[in-house]
């Protein structure tokens, strides 16, 4: 074989598999968003409460108890 025709097979596997890596990642990235919306949490407290749709991430025990 020549030099041209092994440079031509494999820029064609290179580039297949960089096709489907990008595709992977690009589904995946999309899947996360999805996630994201889906969820919409912030985990950050702010000015020592938590805003809309927030949540802690270690809540505290309320030490009084209510019947």
């Amino acid at each position: 074989m020549n030099t041209t025709a092994i440079f031509i097979i494999g820029t064609l596997i290179f580039s297949t598999y960089m096709f489907f890596l990008v595709r992977m990642i690009w589904k995946q990235h999309k899947i996360q968003e999805l996630e994201e919306k889906r969820n919409n949490f912030k985990l950050t407290k702010v000015e020592g409460g938590l805003r809309d749709n927030e949540i802690e991430l270690y809540p505290k025990k309320n030490k009084s108890k209510s019947a």
